[in-house]
């Protein structure tokens, strides 16, 4: 078993300690194989990706994996378009002003 997401998007990775969450959660969309939830269908409306979505946040070991359109695909260059945090200069008594 592989962390590779499907066809949709949504995986379980190999993190997942087979604790019924998951799929108590989202019956009929995540199922256990192989010892492990794994996602068996496409959510075929919102109420499917509501339910997966909740599978996702009650996930203690956070293996319920939703679609990433931000992930590059194996073996690109893409880089992170996230600009990194700048300090910001520290306040001098010129900046304050008393009431």
């Amino acid at each position: 078993m592989t962390d590779t997401p499907t066809e949709h998007g949504w995986h379980v990775d190999d993190r997942c300690t087979n604790c019924d969450v998951a799929r108590r959660l989202a019956p009929g969309l995540i199922a256990e194989e192989g010892g492990r939830s794994v996602v068996v269908r496409r959510p075929r409306d919102a109420e499917d990706e509501r339910r997966l979505h909740a599978a996702a946040f009650a996930c203690h070991t956070r293996s319920v994996r939703p679609p990433s359109a931000s992930r590059p695909a194996a073996g690109s260059t893409r880089r992170s378009t996230r600009t990194r945090c700048r300090s910001t200069p520290p306040c001098t008594s010129a900046d304050t002003t008393r009431r």
